[in-house]
């Protein structure tokens, strides 16, 4: 009898103890949970020229009488997480270095014009002067746009008449967030 109380009792204690655990098991059991998720956004705006130096010949009759100019690709690479706008101007005019010094040629006399690179859809052309002027405006955010530009000088213009040499003016292109 001894032995058959002691396996009663044993069972008895591990049903008792399977009951025991399969209630707190489940009370136990973790349900939900939160967490906190924080973005931070950096206002990027940035805009890389990629050609310092324009090269617009005045060397041939056909360049005088039919203009000349010079396209350069890739040109600009706007990056800005907001609505843009690109702006250019000049130093001042086209001055004459070395063998034209003293000379000048005013930057109106150059346009410029802007387009996607790989679209054919170029802004308006657009005279340069000393004050900054909208060259691509309102374009949407992006990152790393890349812009082709024109530059040119209309023929059959008598401000390039003057003594051979190369004329500079420094551009200055700048980029504002909306």
């Amino acid at each position: 009898m001894k032995y058959a109380s002691k396996v009663l009792a044993s069972t008895f204690l591990l049903v008792a103890l399977g009951i025991s655990l399969n209630a707190t098991s489940a009370n136990a059991q973790l349900t939900s949970g939160n967490t906190v998720v924080t973005v931070t956004v950096v206002d990027v705006l940035a805009l890389v020229v990629a050609i310092p130096a324009v090269p617009i010949g005045m060397g041939s009759l056909t360049e005088f009488q039919n203009g000349s100019g010079f396209t350069a690709p890739a040109q600009l690479t706007a990056s800005s997480n907001r609505p843009y706008d690109i702006k250019v101007k000049s130093d001042g005019d086209l001055q004459g270095l070395l063998t034209a010094a003293g000379s000048s040629i005013p930057i109106s006399n150059i346009a410029v014009q802007a387009a996607p690179t790989l679209t054919s859809t170029y802004t308006n052309a657009l005279n340069l002067s000393a004050a900054d002027q909208v060259l691509i405006s309102n374009a949407p955010s992006a990152m790393a746009k890349v812009y082709d530009v024109k530059y040119s000088a209309s023929g059959n213009n008598s401000a390039f008449y003057v003594k051979g040499g190369a004329y500079v003016a420094t551009l200055t292109y700048s980029i504002s967030a909306h």
